[in-house]
């Protein structure tokens, strides 16, 4: 073995010695406890860690997904109820696939403390927060619809909510809108839809009522509760109008949202020339009769026979004439002098083919000339702390004003015709409509040099451990101060004295000026024992003073220097 690691030992060993029993007993308890601490310590950090992936869940849905999981092999458990499923953190890709095929959850809802987690987060951009948003208020919404039990078994909500952005004017177009489908136990009455819809609308802020589209499981609209009045015709107008609106943009964005980041970084605004007339359009072509095709409206046909006697003629009797279609003439034939001829005539009249042609154009079709769309793109350029402090510009500014100075800075990336044509005729091809102005502008984005943060549970394993180490180290001092020092008596041999039963330092002081001897009786530590030998250090300090407060005095001379 290793000569320093002898010496350690042995010093480890000669320290432990000289500790008394007390200082023993403490200092395996703070040990015990240390070691308690790190096993503790140990458990928390290896144990499994578990992850919400799923809340706001139905407790029959819940347990399906669980079902899934388990099938899957995913280790997974519900809590709050039934309505929350947590899965290892190493198994939230995989679980989030598996659910995703088999398409779960139903009927998603997000709760405002998964919110607001979502929303404190360093990574959630404005857009995401805003997706979050929306999604929390359809959520609301469902909930409370579910709530009248009596009428409705199942709510899901939509609602499409435009960003504020930059245009010359807006129209209805940028107005939020909503869509509820409501599964129903019984009917609702006209009162009861129209509730609904004012109810909806307060919970968005500048929603309308106009703008709620209510339908049932089925299909049918309920919320047209006055078509058959002139303002329920134009209710109904108004949401056509809308809803054609919305999938036209819904289509752009679809089609452009691979060119930029996402489909949410398109802004669409749709103009709409939209005919409302019905039109009945009749037509009657009439073509003519081919051949022996046609319908035969009348049929007329005359037969003639004649007979005569003559004995010296023969032939054709009467003069030439010009022969007519359907007649058919026959010599006259002589025989003995008798004679006869037969006539025959066909007259056939034809009804002309015609093709009668009645179409009705049915109200709400588009005008496709007089319809104009305009589309924004925004492409963000993130600029990060760490690459802004590694280049050229962090010698004359701080990342604070490089900020200040970029963020309203918005250039357009639109700068090619070709490619402006190019995404024009893609809009124009995906909607039919021929007006279509396209605009693109680059928005900066700053990320800031992340913050190494440690994460929760290990941080109060931390403290724990700090705290207990800070104890264990004041029980350790503790002892320390109150351990037994070590003196040298004259023709004793080492002594411990003990800080628990100190004398009157002063007084003893104070008689040890006055008295004076040479010599002390030897006391026998091995033959008396420890409570022997304390009786006989009490003893030697009432009987001889002067010399214990000389062994004072130099052990706090010895102490001070």
């Amino acid at each position: 073995m290793p000569q320093f690691l002898n010496d350690f030992l042995r010093n480890i060993k000669e320290k432990w010695a000289n500790f008394s029993k007390s200082q023993k007993i403490m200092f395996a308890i703070s040990s015990s406890i240390i070691l308690l601490s790190v096993v503790v310590a140990l458990y928390i950090t290896a144990r499994p860690h578990y992850v919400t992936i799923f809340s706001g869940l139905d407790p029959k849905e819940a347990a399906e997904i669980q079902s899934l999981f388990t099938e899957q092999k995913i280790d997974s458990k519900a809590v709050n109820g039934g309505t929350t499923i947590l899965v290892r953190d190493s198994d939230v890709d995989k679980a989030k696939m598996v659910a995703a095929q088999a398409g779960y959850p139903k009927n998603s809802s997000i709760t405002f403390e998964d919110a607001l987690k979502f929303s404190s987060s360093m990574t959630a951009t404005e857009s995401d927060k805003r997706r979050t948003f929306i999604k929390l208020k359809e959520s609301e919404i469902q909930q409370a619809l579910k709530q009248m039990s009596d009428y409705i078994e199942d709510a899901v909500v939509n609602l499409s909510i435009p960003e504020d952005y930059t245009f010359a004017l807006k129209d209805e177009a940028t107005k939020p809108t909503a869509s509820v489908k409501l599964t129903l136990k019984k009917s609702l009455s006209s009162d009861q839809v129209e509730g609904i819809q004012r109810f909806v609308a307060a919970s968005v802020e500048g929603l309308l009522p106009e703008n709620v589209v209510i339908i049932d499981n089925k299909g049918n609209y309920l919320s047209d509760n006055s078509s058959d009045t002139t303002e329920g015709f134009s209710s109904k107008q108004l949401q056509i109008k809308i809803a054609t609106k919305n999938e036209i943009e819904k289509k752009v964005k679809e089609l452009l949202g691979n060119y930029v980041n996402s489909p949410e970084d398109v802004k669409v605004s749709v103009n709409l020339d939209m005919n409302f007339d019905m039109q009945k359009i009749s037509e009657t072509k009439y073509s003519p009769v081919l051949e022996d095709s046609g319908i035969v409206v009348s049929k007329k046909t005359t037969k003639e026979e004649a007979q005569s006697t003559n004995s010296s003629s023969s032939g054709v009797p009467g003069t030439d004439t010009n022969p007519t279609q359907n007649t058919i003439q026959y010599p006259l034939t002589s025989q003995g002098g008798q004679s006869t001829y037969t006539k025959s005539d066909e007259t056939v009249n034809y009804q002309n083919n015609e093709k009668k042609i009645e179409t009705i154009k049915a109200p709400g079709t588009i005008n496709y000339d007089k319809s104009s769309i305009a589309v924004v793109l925004y492409r963000y350029i993130t600029y990060t702390q760490e690459d802004f402090e590694k280049s050229e510009q962090a010698r004359n500014m701080t990342w604070e004003q490089f900020r200040l100075q970029n963020q309203s800075n918005k250039r357009s990336f639109l700068t090619d015709q070709k490619e402006v044509e190019t995404i024009v005729n893609l809009i124009k091809s995906a909607t039919g409509i021929q007006n279509v102005t396209v605009e693109g502008y680059e928005i900066p984005k700053f990320v800031d040099k992340p913050q190494k943060q440690i994460p929760i549970d290990y941080l109060y394993v931390a403290l724990a451990f700090l705290l207990l180490m800070v104890f264990a180290i004041s029980l350790f001092i503790k002892a320390s101060r109150s351990k037994q020092r070590t003196v040298e008596l004259a023709g004793v041999g080492p002594v411990e004295l003990s800080e628990e039963k100190p004398p009157v330092v002063e007084e003893t002081l104070h008689v040890a000026e006055k008295k004076k001897e040479p010599e002390v009786e030897e006391i026998n530590i091995e033959e008396f024992g420890v409570n022997q030998y304390e009786k006989q250090i009490d003893k030697l300090l009432r009987e001889k003073p002067e010399i214990i407060a000389q062994l004072l005095r130099n052990w706090l001379n010895e102490d001070w220097e």
